[in-house]
């Protein structure tokens, strides 16, 4: 053995302290800026190894990883799972790579993990928002509603009342009946609840808060796959959009089928969208910069698409002042003179409408998208005289609702 397989075993044999890094084992500079310490995935366990897979003393613990170990599915230390590296980074057996080589020469300072974690080991790592998952997959982490925690932690307690939130949902649509106005109320499913396979911990079960909701309409459906959210944002893509508008369209009317649906699409005009990309800000980012550079590659290589009304209008620039923001989130106001139905829909929305709105404003004449933060403004209602309202919220918005001010009165006097 020689060059750079000597270094490595050099590295093997005689791990180099967590506070500083050989430069000569080909690691980018850039990288070393990025990187405060070294896990202890990356040091060779020569005790472990022995005691785990050698019964013969005379044999060399490293020579043996290297030459047969490896083959058979040993591992160098107890913090390195080779299997699972290589099915977390399936690139890695592609090129036929030992997983631990490529560990401590690349996939340390990229920030890959040696091994399936737990959930509190997730929480642990000192993240900003983002969490990398197998094959380039992000997850939302350390966000103020507890996403993963809310999940997949058995010991976690919301701290909102379901029997509470249930009560203000009663409420809600107990007035909008009274108006004479249908009230449906949507949830979208959570990236983490559909895309599990790629999460990069290990989890017993899986709870939500929509299994606990029957005044909520849950969107998860059959259909519904990692495919239709995106791997660098904490939303869907367009393609999900699509699927969960056409949900929604069913449940409002029972009459209307994917044949109408998708028949409304075959003179629509083509939008194409930079990838959405929220979990890839530098913000948000805690791993290597160099990670970082290729995800951002990737964002400025790929596209998009949805569809659109040919003739769809972009009213917003009419909205009232006072309806045209909710805490700097912008209101949005379409017109369709040739859609599906005549309805005029208020539809009481957070982010995750971006991708849906398109889809939805082919079904509707007039759609007006209030961005609400659940604070549901009954003067808007006053204002616009809609002949349907939907509420359409990401599942981990749901428990942390604010109670409007006018409900916490009516609340107050059933109590």
């Amino acid at each position: 053995m020689d060059g750079e397989y000597e270094l490595i075993l050099k590295h093997l044999r005689f791990p180099i302290d967590k506070k500083i890094i050989d430069k000569n084992l080909s690691v980018n500079d850039e990288d070393i800026i990025y990187t405060n310490n070294l896990s202890d995935g990356a040091c060779f366990d020569i005790e472990y190894y022995r005691e785990k897979y050698l019964k013969d003393d005379d044999i060399d613990p490293i020579e043996h990883y290297l030459t047969i170990g490896v083959e058979n599915g040993c591992n160098p230390n107890k913090d390195f799972d080779g299997d699972f590296y290589l099915k977390m980074y399936p690139v890695v057996k592609l090129k036929k790579y030992n997983p631990f080589i490529h560990f401590i020469i690349w996939g340390l300072y990229e920030g890959r993990l040696p091994k399936k974690l737990t959930l509190k080991e997730a929480l642990n790592q000192n993240l900003k928002k983002s969490l990398k998952g197998k094959n380039d997959y992000l997850f939302l982490i350390n966000d103020s509603n507890s996403e993963l925690r809310q999940h997949f932690d058995n010991e976690y307690i919301s701290p909102f009342s379901l029997e509470k939130s249930k009560k203000v949902q009663k409420i809600k649509k107990d007035y909008c009946n009274n108006l004479g106005i249908p009230f449906y109320s949507f949830g979208v499913p959570d990236k983490s609840i559909i895309c599990t396979e790629y999460l990069p911990f290990s989890f017993d079960k899986i709870k939500r808060t929509l299994e606990e909701r029957d005044d909520i309409i849950d969107l998860k459906c059959d259909e519904l796959n990692h495919t239709h959210y995106s791997k660098l944002d904490t939303h869907t893509n367009y393609k999900g959009g699509k699927l969960l508008a056409f949900q929604i369209l069913k449940h409002i009317d029972s009459s209307f089928t994917r044949k109408y649906y998708e028949n409304m699409f075959r003179y629509a005009n083509m939008i194409e969208y930079e990838l959405s990309h929220d979990l890839a800000t530098y913000g948000n980012w805690s791993y290597s910069f160099a990670e970082f550079t290729r995800l951002r590659h990737i964002i400025d290589s790929g596209k998009d698409m949805s569809f659109q009304p040919k003739n769809l209008k972009n009213v917003s620039s009419e909205i009232p002042k006072e309806f045209a923001t909710v805490n700097r989130s912008k209101s949005i106001w379409f017109k369709n003179p040739d859609s599906y139905s005549d309805l005029k829909a208020l539809i009481l929305c957070d982010s995750t409408m971006i991708y849906l709105r398109n889809y939805l404003s082919f079904y509707f004449k007039d759609m007006f998208l209030y961005w609400d933060h659940g604070t549901f403004n009954r003067d808007i209602i006053d204002w616009y005289e809609p002949d349907i309202i939907l509420e359409v919220r990401i599942e981990r918005f749901l428990g942390g609702l604010p109670t409007p001010d006018w409900i916490e009165d009516i609340l107050s006097k059933i109590e």
